[in-house]
């Protein structure tokens, strides 16, 4: 949660005060003036509330309910919607251009209720105060931008990193496996085979007594040569337990999202394996950058001879997709072993990526 969507609950007391500040005052009376106060203050209201989903357009709302709100009755405490158009100012804003609209914004409202100041000095106190509290109140949601753009960054870094080692330990595992398979194969393959060899031959050598014996060494040589084959089978195929574990490993512990893995693939390829790492990196990374979501949905299974990968979440989605850096490599991966990448925008963000048990040309 940002900190605007954590200050929402503190615009909405200050916009009720301001309300009930009016309301007792007594100063606006039942007129067509108190008529438009009251409607701007209530367009003000709904177009804050409106903020968390269309920002840039309900400020705009809320500084014209505002400046309406100004003209048809100046009142001191009208500074506190000032406040938060200034925090919202700079939660959408650069900071230079936040402070900018923050100026623009104190000297309308210096204008719009300069009547009711009698001492110079009254009036500078009353600006200087407000500028005070504007810039605070900015300032608290820039560091607050800031220190989220960091930790999203921190967060990429991790996961890149997450993932670079998985598949180093993927990689190690495997090339282990083969020089095992290898060694099994070179040194207890032949000195078995040899030995086959040597008790066939011992077979046709007369002691008649030596026979049985011999042909039963004979079938266990050929049975262990047989075990030596399924384990070198083994150790060059079954890659299922790493590659699920790896994936488990990397989502484990993401701050701010929960990564819930639904593993259903046998006999991974080496160049799937590297797929189905870099995606689920991907899809992680996406779901906190830009879904803001909570929940990430993973599904990896064979269907019908095809490797398949179902992604969703529960975030705010897209109104229309943008192929950016991450989903176009993405999209590259899986096309490049022969597959094909589907994403829906919304509602949530959903990816399918199928990709084929066999390459094809």
């Amino acid at each position: 949660m940002s900190l605007a969507d954590r200050l929402r609950p503190v615009g909405i007391a200050l916009w009720l005060i301001a309300g009930a500040a009016a309301a007792l005052s007594g100063d606006l009376g039942r007129d067509a003036t108190a008529i438009g106060w009251d409607v701007a203050y209530v367009v003000f209201g709904a177009a804050y509330l409106a903020s968390a989903r269309w920002p840039r357009a309900a400020l705009v709302v809320q500084v014209l309910a505002s400046l309406a709100m100004w003209l048809v009755f100046p009142c001191h405490y009208g500074a506190l919607l000032a406040v938060m158009i200034a925090w919202q100012l700079a939660a959408v804003l650069e900071p230079r251009w936040a402070m900018a609209a923050i100026a623009v914004q104190t000297v309308l409202l210096a204008v719009c209720v300069a009547r009711l100041w009698r001492d110079p000095w009254l009036a500078f106190a009353e600006v200087a105060s407000l500028v005070g509290f504007q810039i605070a109140s900015a300032a608290a949601i820039h560091i607050g931008r800031r220190e989220r753009e960091a930790r999203m960054a921190l967060t990429h870094v991790n996961c890149e990193l997450l993932a670079t080692r998985a598949l180093l330990e993927l990689s190690s595992r495997r090339n282990e496996r083969v020089r095992i398979a290898r060694e099994l194969h070179d040194v207890l393959g032949h000195d078995l085979t040899a030995l086959r060899l040597q008790l066939e031959v011992a077979t046709n050598i007369p002691p008649d007594a030596a026979r049985g014996h011999i042909e039963r060494a004979n079938e266990i040589a050929r049975r262990l040569l047989g075990d030596v084959r399924d384990v070198v089978g083994q150790l060059r195929t079954r890659d299922h337990d790493d590659v699920e574990s790896v994936i488990r490993m990397l989502v484990a512990e993401v701050p701010g999202l929960r990564v819930h893995v639904e593993f259903d693939a046998e006999d991974v390829a080496p160049d799937h394996a590297h797929c189905l790492v870099r995606c689920v990196q991907e899809l992680v990374t996406n779901a906190l950058k830009h879904s803001g979501a909570r929940n990430l949905w993973l599904r990896i299974a064979v269907v019908d001879r095809q490797l398949v990968i179902d992604a969703r979440d529960d975030g705010r989605g897209a109104s229309e997709l943008c192929w950016g850096q991450g989903l176009s490599g993405m999209r590259s991966r899986v096309e490049e072993l022969g597959g094909i990448l589907g994403i829906t925008p919304a509602p949530g963000f959903a990816v399918r990526a199928s990709l084929p048990r066999e390459r094809t040309a």
